[in-house]
């Protein structure tokens, strides 16, 4: 005979607290762990976390881009696995939205046009951003008037879970951000019916332009086709990443 006793729970890996994984001017993260009287060490630098690394005691402010590192422990022979988490600086402030994403696909939230991050062919990916019905519309302050070569934005199509390429994507500027100028116009050269899983890049280049501010459209087909599955339910556009060059 024997008896089942419950397996004894080590130390739990620490987790993180921020307002997202990207930011613009400075970020405020708090290390947290829920196994009662933890205690954490940490790095911002991406290197391995030791006994001699910074220990937690408030909230870590961050300047730059980090890849911070941490593990939680009760004593030197008990401790956690080590958990790491990485914060990008965005070239630019939180762009402003004439109509929310969906929070559910947020893509990161209003940077998300900006932080770098690319999205893959995988819809629940967290760089996507979707819009269910609506169109896109951002105003992008670049912070000072900045000469415009080439501007892009990425689309996700996945008609499997109602997304599809936008009709057209618009790109205006402004040197005031209250009176736009259109500089460039891209219709989808991919067929509506095209069911193919695929990422394009609306991208265009642009001559002799100058400008503050820049605002991007994206047409969303409103409602699913009527062959498609979802006929006449809300249909989505899913964005990553506009890169101005």
């Amino acid at each position: 005979l024997f008896s089942m006793r419950p397996v004894e729970q080590g130390v739990l890996m620490p987790y993180v607290s921020s307002r997202g994984e990207a930011f613009y001017d400075t970020l405020s993260i708090k290390l947290m762990c829920r196994t009662e009287d933890a205690k954490i060490r940490y790095t911002i630098d991406g290197s391995e976390p030791t006994f001699d690394s910074p220990l937690y005691t408030k909230p870590i402010i961050i300047h730059q881009a980090a890849a911070i590192k941490a593990f939680a422990y009760t004593s030197d022979n008990d401790r956690s696995f080590t958990m790491s988490s990485k914060f990008i600086k965005s070239k630019y402030p939180p762009a402003k939205y004439t109509a929310s994403f969906n929070e559910r696909y947020n893509g990161g939230g209003a940077m998300a046009l900006t932080d770098g991050r690319f999205g893959i062919t995988y819809f629940q990916s967290s760089e996507w951003q979707g819009f269910e019905e609506n169109d896109l519309e951002a105003v992008i302050d670049l912070t000072k008037p900045t000469q415009l070569n080439n501007l892009s934005i990425g689309f996700l199509n996945d008609h499997n879970v109602w997304i599809f390429f936008p009709t057209e994507v618009v790109f205006s500027v402004s040197d005031d951000g209250i009176n736009f100028k259109q500089v460039a116009e891209i219709k989808n050269n991919i067929p509506i019916t095209n069911q193919e899983l695929m990422i394009k890049r609306f991208s265009t280049k642009v001559d002799n332009v100058k400008a503050r501010y820049l605002k991007v459209f994206a047409k969303n087909i409103g409602v699913c086709p009527d062959w498609h599955k979802g006929a006449g339910g809300k249909a989505w556009i899913f964005a990553d990443e506009v890169t101005v060059e």
